[in-house]
């Protein structure tokens, strides 16, 4: 990856935040001396074990949305959002989740709760697509956020190697036909 992975999280919790932060940095490379020189030589692996997360946390749905929106005009993109679903006295996860959708079609967005009268069904109508909009129940595990982060990463970087190449062959083909 040649940019870190950013990571947008939406409770009003403080301790939460806290808590995602923790688990989250958890994922940061163990850099040694044999590792730079590895990157100096041969450039930066793809290996999961490598991955720079940038996390940004804020309390409200507003901001988040703020946040999504100044992303992607500076072209640094977020490649996950959790919100959480009740975050007064602002708007609802679910309604910024509404909005970052209309923003970016490209980012998975987690969807936090703690109560377990959350319609997935209802939510996923609401909130499309489908394979990039998921559920996590409070408390969290560490390990299944952390698996989150690395598999949406992963997902992120090769939609956007399959966006340069298409824009690359979309350039190719203007050349020739143009």
């Amino acid at each position: 990856m040649t940019k870190p992975f950013r990571v947008l999280v939406a409770d009003d919790e403080p301790m939460l935040l806290d808590s995602y932060r923790y688990v989250i940095e958890d994922l940061a490379p163990r850099r040694d001396r044999i590792t730079e020189i590895e990157e100096q030589l041969f450039g930066r692996s793809d290996d999961p074990a490598n991955l720079e997360v940038e996390l940004v946390c804020v309390r409200q749905g507003e901001p988040a949305v703020s946040q999504v929106e100044e992303g992607l005009k500076s072209g640094r993109p977020f490649g996950a959002a959790f919100l959480d679903v009740r975050m007064p006295p602002g708007i609802s996860g679910l309604e910024a989740a509404r909005r970052i959708r209309d923003l970016d079609s490209l980012i998975s967005i987690v969807i936090v709760s703690g109560f377990t009268g959350v319609d997935a069904r209802e939510i996923t109508r609401d909130i499309p697509p489908a394979d990039r909009l998921f559920f996590l129940a409070k408390p969290f595990q560490a390990r299944e956020l952390q698996q989150y982060v690395l598999s949406f990463s992963a997902r992120h970087e090769s939609d956007r190697k399959m966006l340069e190449a298409e824009a690359a062959r979309s350039r190719n083909l203007h050349q020739y036909c143009g």
